[in-house]
């Protein structure tokens, strides 16, 4: 059975991994950079004291923080030590010489990252972020747009042929429950933190702005190389 997963795992990698144009190359080694999403991550903090106090909305913002280190220590410390599973593009793996490795000024000799990648760390923690923010923000178009960020940053790590599926799909699963874990208890923050119900055009604002700053993050990352 694990034998049977592993070759289906193997699989559908290299399908989604053999989808490459120059476009996409530096779009997705720019969204799957942390230091991209820099403004993005100071805007969403700067939303959350604004929306909700700078007590209620620093403790907040602790709690994301936290849900992020979590799921990473997790993965990276406690799971991935015990399986030792080799990434796709590990050149001691075999399957790396079906893998497609993008090679840049940064990468020369190809963009592999660490020797093992199961579960993703990427996923974890991208997927705590999304699912504690979400629920502390409870804005439709925010939950939209944080979902997607949070699918195109995972699908980044199998087209960049460092992660399998299986990776992703594990992250997620520990991203998701720590990060109901800790917004659960940011939400309880929230409550007690909320604005007036004279001033919900804030919490439509501090919903939206994140929002903004991350579509044209997106938007930079697309069109950098015509910039």
């Amino acid at each position: 059975m694990i034998d049977f997963l592993i070759e289906i795992d193997e699989k559908v990698l290299l399908f989604f991994n053999s989808f490459h144009c120059t476009w996409a190359d530096h779009f997705m080694m720019d969204i799957t950079g942390r230091g991209i999403w820099i403004c993005f991550y100071v805007v969403l903090a700067i939303a959350m004291i604004w929306r909700y106090g700078w007590l209620h909305g620093l403790a907040i913002v602790a709690l994301l923080g936290l849900a992020v280190g979590c799921a990473d220590m997790i993965a990276d410390k406690l799971v991935r030590p015990y399986f030792e599973r080799l990434r796709p593009s590990n050149l001691e793996n075999e399957l790396s010489a079906l893998v497609h490795i993008i090679t840049d000024a940064k990468h020369p000799e190809g963009y592999r990252s660490s020797a093992y990648g199961f579960p993703s760390c990427h996923a974890a923690n991208t997927v705590a972020l999304a699912v504690a923010s979400c629920l502390v923000m409870r804005n439709g178009w925010y939950a939209a747009f944080i979902f997607i960020w949070a699918g195109l940053l995972c699908y980044s790590r199998i087209y960049l042929g460092v992660h399998y599926p299986g990776d992703i799909i594990v992250g997620s699963m520990i991203g998701g429950l720590v990060g109901l874990g800790l917004g659960f208890i940011a939400t309880l923050l929230a409550k007690s933190g909320r604005v007036p119900k004279r001033s919900t055009g804030v919490e439509t604002f501090t919903a939206v702005l994140p929002v903004a700053v991350g579509v044209l993050t997106f938007a930079y990352a697309a069109f950098r190389t015509y910039l």
